[in-house]
């Protein structure tokens, strides 16, 4: 027992003095790089959206098939985490960083080249499988390079915005891209590689972050330990798990309106790309609007605490943007349920993604602001990692049977049904608040931070 509390506090030692004695300006390298490169992962995710009936035709395939090419590079985000963030928290961050990104941009290549439709595809899956990583030990990042407090709810603003906004602007901005390209959708991987090259030449400049690499009086954990650790903590934490199921569902309705956006603005009101996909940028304004909504909460928050005297705040305290972002998400589904109809305005059926892009970011940022509370920075990539796998599995699956959904229910009733998942989750994040103290108190004292915030 007490080599482990040695090794704990050689660890916390290692930690300051890695950290405490950088500059800003190297702070914000090492918290702005992992931010683009998360921005760059999940743009990945979208780009063959607008080009999937220039797939269909070049291919030969149906549109279900064309669609794989979205939903394997998704299951790649999911499943890389789960190997690749552990290890990160054992063996180190910085050659993770530069493998994840060279292998994303390279695959990208080879998928942009492909002469076949099985090569696509398998090119796409690797893609986001090896660059996955970089989502999960982005946090951790964070967590490694900045110091509790404000400056690191900026950083984590700024992370958490990348893999909500990339998405969300990746099929605006390649069909215009088509459009100017004779539509060779080639270019939705080519576009991939002319954003990522920058940002693969800021990951070189990186410096190892993680007391994992820099200890040597610290034994690693063993490698099964470690690739297992965000299952096991998904499958025995009462908390990720709540966490994860709400931000789960929110994230997969953000995948479900880049299908049925298209599908009802085309059948419905007549507008084709690029027009149909600019209507996403809906979601775009939601997710600016949640960062308000968000700061405003914290401030509150502050403000509350300050009138009480209290200088240290719960970790519960993050989950009330959650309990926000829950009605918010509830609203925008069920209004994108009733405002879907032929002949209605279509810009009042489009104001329906402000809510939901809202809703799902802040339950999302909610969450990732209370887990990096809760948890230690050894582990804050493994529970993210956890939370990962499920919520782009989701991703993965949602666009596979989107279409078919609202073809066969029509809008009022598929959008109904979503409505009324996101009834049924609504109370997950009071319910976290409320017993919240409780759980955490069963949870290993190794991997749980301090109970207790300074605000």
């Amino acid at each position: 027992m007490q080599s482990i509390e040695k090794q704990e506090v050689r660890q916390d030692d290692l930690q300051v003095s890695i950290t405490d004695n950088w500059t800003t300006g190297k702070r914000l390298y090492h918290a702005i790089t992992p931010c683009l490169f998360a921005f760059l992962i999940t743009l990945g995710t979208s780009v063959p959206e607008p080009a999937i009936a220039i797939i269909m035709k070049e291919f030969c395939v149906g549109q279900l098939e064309a669609t794989l090419g979205i939903t394997l590079y998704t299951i790649g985000l999911a499943l890389g985490p789960l190997l690749f963030a552990p290890l990160s928290e054992t063996y180190g961050r910085r050659w993770i960083y530069i493998f994840a990104s060279t292998s994303l941009l390279s695959f990208a290549a080879g998928a942009g080249a492909a002469q076949s439709f099985a090569s696509y595809l398998t090119c796409r899956f690797l893609s986001g499988m090896l660059g996955s990583v970089g989502i999960a030990m982005g946090a951790g990042t964070v967590a490694d390079v900045w110091p509790q407090g404000r400056g690191r709810a900026s950083a984590l603003l700024m992370f958490v915005l990348g893999p909500f906004l990339a998405p969300s602007l990746a099929p605006f901005i390649v069909a215009y891209f088509l459009e100017a390209f004779d539509n060779d959708w080639r270019w939705t991987q080519w576009f991939l590689l002319l954003v990522g090259f920058p940002v693969w030449i800021l990951i070189l400049g990186m410096r190892e972050t993680s007391t994992a690499k820099r200890s040597r009086d610290v034994p690693p954990r063993p490698l099964q330990r470690s690739v297992s650790l965000p299952l096991r903590m998904l499958c025995s934490d009462p908390i990720i798990f709540a966490l994860t199921l709400h931000t789960s569902f929110g994230y997969a309705m953000i995948f479900s309106f880049f299908s049925s956006f298209s599908y009802i603005l085309t059948l419905d009101y007549g507008l084709h790309n690029p027009q149909s996909s600019l209507c996403l940028l809906s979601l775009a304004i939601g997710y600016f609007c949640a960062i308000l909504l968000f700061l405003m909460l914290e401030a509150v928050i502050r403000m509350r605490l300050k009138s009480s005297q209290q200088r240290l705040s719960q970790p519960e305290d993050r989950l009330i943007p959650g309990i926000a972002g829950g009605v918010l998400l509830l609203a925008g589904e069920t209004w994108y349920a009733l405002s879907a109809r032929r002949g209605g305005s279509w810009a009042v059926f489009v104001a329906a993604g402000i809510p939901v892009g809202g809703g799902a970011f802040i339950l999302f940022l909610s969450a990732i602001n209370y887990m990096m509370q809760v948890y230690d920075h050894r582990v804050v990539a493994s529970a993210i990692a956890a939370n990962g796998a499920i919520r782009y599995s989701l991703g993965a699956i949602c666009p596979l049977f989107t279409i078919q959904m609202y073809e066969r229910l029509g809008a009022h009733w598929a959008g109904g049904t979503f409505a009324l998942i996101s009834l049924l989750l609504l109370p997950l994040p009071w319910l976290l608040m409320q017993n919240g103290q409780r759980l955490r108190s069963r949870l290993p004292k190794r991997d749980m931070a301090t109970s207790d915030v300074e605000t």
